[in-house]
């Protein structure tokens, strides 16, 4: 039997060309979706309730529509007036006190494997942990923030799971709230 020649032969220049230009495309690529999540609008700083209560809450999220359905409904669960209730753009999460609020909920994406640093900052910082709920969205929901101190979950962006995922935030926030 005679042995199959290749008719497409590749020099070692043209190889490394096309190795270098993969690795353009995906390099591209990843710029591009990093661009794309750090280009959604931020969220509004708005308040409800009384800023001069004893009990309050801060949520601080993301601008998208998984975490647009869960805090639609933790602010539903947090309709009374007696509870003031902040909401702001996890950007701006470094300007905020965690000892001032009974609670604190944050909604993160989880970008490589990692929280969003602004997040990871604010908990660095913070001597407060135990103020803290926090929910990290990731393609794996069984993924593992690795920060200690805070009431922690992870859950995939569906909004079939928002109801649930707000129960379990609202019952956090309540645990907070009866200790104030």
């Amino acid at each position: 039997m005679a042995d199959a020649q290749c008719a497409f032969q590749i020099t070692p220049g043209e190889w490394c060309q096309l190795r270098t230009g993969a690795a353009t495309a995906v390099v591209l690529a990843l710029l591009f979706l990093i661009s794309a999540c750090a280009l959604r609008p931020p969220v509004d700083t708005r308040t409800m309730g009384a800023p001069d209560s004893a009990r309050k809450v801060l949520i601080a999220t993301e601008q998208t529509p998984y975490k647009q359905a869960v805090v639609d409904r933790v602010l539903a669960h947090l309709q009374d007036p007696s509870i003031y209730t902040r909401i702001v753009d996890v950007t701006d999460l470094p300007h905020e006190d965690a000892q001032r609020y009974s609670a604190v909920v944050v909604l993160n994406s989880c970008f490589a494997w990692h929280l969003r640093p602004t997040v990871a900052h604010f908990l660095e910082q913070t001597d407060h942990k135990e103020h803290v709920i926090m929910l990290v969205t990731a393609a794996n929901p069984n993924w593992q923030s690795g920060v200690n101190g805070v009431d922690a979950m992870t859950s995939a962006s569906q909004l079939i799971t928002a109801e649930a995922v707000a129960r379990r935030i609202n019952a956090a926030i309540d645990r907070r709230l009866e200790r104030d």
